[in-house]
């Protein structure tokens, strides 16, 4: 019986409803429930008691209940609020004319008082007030037009007791259903305001220990912190004497590297073209005047930064030993001893080495007292543009493939010179590494030595220094924002 009442009042109730709304369908339906179970009983007491009237009212009230109760099924919840308050004051206001007054239902009109805060939130005023104006008009009606109808049917003695006996256990059902509504939601409220402490204890009892944790977090932290600041003094002093002593070591190579002024002595007509990836760089330029010979040479060490600045010192000094001090002048065995001295330098020719750096170089010898140069080159070529006749023609001479230092499987390491005839011919040498040509751009893309090659075409009929610029300009241009890859070196000389 309580499941099937359960279900019954529940009817109307909608996924989404809040706990508030879901309760105010259960109480329409029940408040209907009883209301038609009432005017039903009502039906049959008046109609075993000859009274057709007062029972067709009793039969009209109970139908117009149920349509209310569909009503609120189907969802129209205010309009099924106030049809049953419509409904059940029409049918008492009914009774109590035709009956002069002898109904006795006068305690449901004030029981319908507590219906209405039933049905109704105290907050909707409007709903409210409109609702209360039902039982008002109906209590009114009630006392002061008794009279309206000239022959009122007027109840028996008993029927009169048995009105006033369902009229009061109705208006009692009624209040006690307010009664135990409002007690109920008393205690919802209580029950809700202890959870509420409870819950709001123990967020502060968490909130306690999660700042007692954030506190001792906040310690941890600011001794990280001390001690980052610590770590950051330390690297700071350390990058400050780190960059002082690649600014030395720059201070020191550029004393060790010959100066232009030297270059344009030995060849008026020329330009350097030298680009350090980093602060010092693993590219250096030699030039050297004897008695009998003038020397240029490009050589690209292994590395670049402070290990190739290292190597470019070693191969400066090895170069100016075997040249300025043993007299060498052939190009072809200056590159074996230099390979030896890396060699020797860097004990490369012992089985516990493990450095095997070496250095790629392109050398011209020219001769003093004859119109020949010769050159020798250790994995590097030398580009020649001659002019004849006003047509340019470009040719390439390619150095051995044989590096200088690093390993040697060979029992003895010897190089090649090529001889070149001066004599009656505009000629211009074009000495690099291959930093130029190795360039990536923003796409990674090479600029290429076929590139490299067709661009010292193209210029090779301008003046030297506007060469210079013009090769400059295109690097800087391919590079982009990439940043640079090498170290660059392009030494151009016009004879």
């Amino acid at each position: 019986m309580v499941k099937f009442l359960k279900n019954i009042t529940s009817k109307g109730i909608i996924s989404g409803m809040t706990a508030h709304e879901e309760k105010g369908v259960i109480i329409s339906n029940y408040i209907i429930l009883i209301a038609a179970a009432v005017s039903f009983v009502r039906i049959f007491m008046f109609y075993i008691n000859g009274d057709t009237v007062h029972s067709s009212i009793s039969l009209i009230a109970s139908i117009l209940f149920v349509f209310a109760y569909f009503m609120n099924i189907y969802h129209h919840f205010d309009f099924a609020k106030y049809f049953i308050l419509f409904t059940g004051n029409a049918a008492i206001l009914m009774k109590e004319l035709m009956s002069g007054g002898t109904s006795n239902q006068l305690y449901i009109v004030i029981a319908s008082y507590g219906v209405v805060f039933l049905l109704f939130s105290i907050k909707d005023r409007v709903k409210i007030i409109l609702a209360l104006l039902i039982p008002t008009t109906t209590l009114i009606l009630s006392v002061f037009f008794t009279n309206i109808i000239a022959e009122p049917v007027i109840l028996e003695p008993d029927i009169q007791i048995k009105e006033k006996f369902f009229g009061a256990l109705s208006a009692a059902v009624i209040i006690v259903l307010v009664i135990a509504y409002f007690v109920k939601k008393s205690t919802d409220n209580e029950l809700r305001l202890i959870q509420s402490n409870d819950l709001l204890k123990a967020y502060n009892d968490e909130m306690s220990i999660q700042k007692n944790i954030i506190e001792d977090q906040n310690v941890e932290l600011a001794q990280i912190n001390d001690d980052l600041i610590a770590q950051k003094h330390i690297i700071e002093e350390q990058h400050t004497s780190l960059t002082s002593s690649i600014e030395y070591a720059r201070n020191i190579q550029s004393v060790i590297l010959p100066s232009k002024d030297t270059l344009d002595r030995m060849f008026p007509n020329n330009f350097l073209l030298f680009k350090p990836k980093d602060v010092v760089s693993g590219d250096f330029y030699w030039f050297a005047d004897t008695e009998d010979w003038k020397f240029i040479a490009v050589v690209d060490c292994t590395g670049h930064g402070v290990p190739g600045a290292i190597m470019s010192m070693i191969g400066n000094d090895l170069l100016n030993q075997i040249v300025l001090l043993q007299g060498i002048s052939s190009p072809s065995e200056i590159l074996k001893r230099l390979h030896y001295g890396v060699r020797s330098t860097l004990k490369q020719d012992t089985n516990e080495s493990r450095q095997m750096d070496g250095m790629e170089v392109c050398i011209i010898a020219f001769d003093k007292h004859q119109p020949t140069a010769i050159f020798a080159g250790a994995k590097r070529p030398l580009r020649i543009v001659g002019f004849n006749s006003g047509v340019k023609e470009y040719s390439e001479i390619r150095g051995d493939k044989h590096s200088i230092g690093g390993h040697q499987k060979e029992v003895d390491r010897f190089f090649t010179n090529h001889q070149i005839n001066l004599q009656n011919r505009e000629l211009i040498f074009y000495l690099s590494t291959d930093g130029y040509a190795d360039q990536m751009d923003e796409n990674a893309q090479k600029y290429s030595t076929k590139r490299f090659v067709t661009l010292l075409e193209s210029i090779s009929d301008k003046p030297m220094e506007e060469q210079n610029q013009i090769l400059e300009n295109e690097f800087n241009s391919h590079k982009g924002s990439r940043n640079q890859i090498d170290d660059v070196t392009i030494l151009g000389v016009r004879l």
